[in-house]
């Protein structure tokens, strides 16, 4: 069974060398990363041409991983793309409302799309997540129609190594998606 392409979506400031996204793509050639003009300068609708680029390059429809701003981008794209995605794999979405959110510079990310989403999504959650609290966590999955996951205190999911548990999350969902791919066939 061929493996799942993953398309790896960074939030604000991109994601680091301690960063989990980092060592997931550092230790698997079956991670892409989009590659908008800047991470620290978010575009909307730069960062959603990125996205569109690096799922079109995929030989087979990919699960987009995404981290916190990445993750209402990501929403938003499955809104409006007409590609075919495996699923998206959405970690600490944060909310645009919250008094952590950066306003200044992701304002056009706040309007992201709230309905429910036609690809299957998983949602991690952390329970004191800075950026989003555990009701945003759940209603914002909840609109999308997806599942979640609250993996207990873990702030905003970041520096987080190599982060087994979320990698064993991962493949599993990864798994559901290869499965749902070879069915339509």
């Amino acid at each position: 069974m061929q493996s799942v392409r993953k398309v790896i979506v960074p939030g604000y400031g991109g994601s680091g060398e301690t960063h989990w996204q980092t060592h997931w793509q550092k230790g698997s050639a079956d991670y892409s990363r989009i590659a908008p003009q800047s991470f620290d300068a978010p575009d909307l609708e730069g960062w959603l041409k990125a996205l569109d680029d690096s799922v079109a390059a995929q030989p087979t429809p990919p699960v987009i991983v995404s981290h916190s701003l990445g993750c209402l981008l990501t929403a938003e794209y499955l809104h409006r793309t007409s590609r075919q995605i495996s699923g998206a794999f959405m970690v600490a979405v944060p909310d645009p409302d919250g008094p952590n959110f950066p306003k200044e510079d992701a304002a056009e990310f706040a309007d992201f799309y709230r309905g429910e989403l036609i690809w299957p999504a998983l949602v991690i959650a952390s329970s004191n997540d800075p950026y989003a609290s555990p009701g945003f966590a759940s209603a914002v999955t909840q609109s999308w129609g997806a599942e979640i996951i609250q993996i207990g205190a873990h702030e905003h999911i970041s520096e987080m190594g190599s982060w087994e548990e979320g990698n064993n999350l991962l493949s599993a969902f990864c798994a559901g998606a290869s499965a749902r791919y070879q069915a339509t066939k």
